[in-house]
C-alpha cells in the first residue's frame, strides 16, 4: 500500500472511526483501525468493538493498493500532532505476517506496526427489505428524547 493524503482530511475521517476502537481490548486487533487503499481515490477506514462498527472515508492519492490494520489511537495521535495543511504519505511494503508501515510528513518519519487486514473481524452486513431516509436534525431530536434512558452500566442496556 502506498498512499498520500491531506493530514486534515485524514484526521477528520479517522477521529470518529477511532472512537469505536476500544483502548484496552481483550482481542488486540480490536484496538486497530482497518485502512484499505482501493482502486478509487481514497482510503476506507473501519473500526469495531464487536458490538458496533464505524466506517469512514478519506480522500487520498493511491499509488499502490493494499490494506492493513493500524493502531487507532497511535495513528490518530500522530495525525493530530502534524500540521493540518501538510500531506502525509503512508508506505507499506507487501509482507507476510506483521509488517511495519512508514508514515512521512515533511521531515517527520514514523514506523508503525501493523496487523494483517485478513485478521480484522468485520460485522455481518444484513440485507433489509425496507430503507428510509431521515434528516440528521430529526434523527438527533429523536435520540435526544430518549437519551435519558441510556444506562452507563454494562449489565443494563
Amino acid at each position: 500500500m502506498k498512499v498520500a493524503a491531506s493530514v486534515k482530511s485524514f484526521a477528520a475521517a479517522l477521529a470518529p472511526v477511532a472512537r469505536v476502537a476500544p483502548g484496552k481490548a481483550t482481542i488486540p486487533i480490536l484496538s486497530h483501525v482497518l485502512v484499505e487503499a482501493g482502486a478509487g481515490d481514497g482510503l476506507s477506514l473501519v473500526a469495531n468493538d464487536l458490538d458496533r462498527e464505524a466506517e469512514g472515508f478519506a480522500a487520498a492519492r493511491v499509488a499502490r493498493q493494499g490494506a492493513a490494520c493500524f493502531p487507532a489511537a497511535t495513528l490518530l495521535d500522530i495525525l493530530k500532532k502534524l500540521p493540518a495543511d501538510a500531506e502525509v504519505a503512508i508506505d507499506l511494503e507487501p509482507a507476510d505476517g506483521n509488517a511495519r508501515a512508514t508514515l512521512r510528513c515533511g521531515r517527520a518519519r514514523f514506523l508503525l506496526p501493523t496487523l494483517p487486514a485478513e485478521d480484522f473481524p468485520r460485522l455481518a452486513q444484513a440485507e433489509f427489505s425496507h430503507r428510509f431516509a431521515l434528516a440528521a436534525k430529526d434523527f438527533a431530536r429523536a435520540l435526544a428524547s430518549v437519551a435519558w434512558a441510556i444506562s452507563n452500566e454494562e449489565t443494563r442496556y
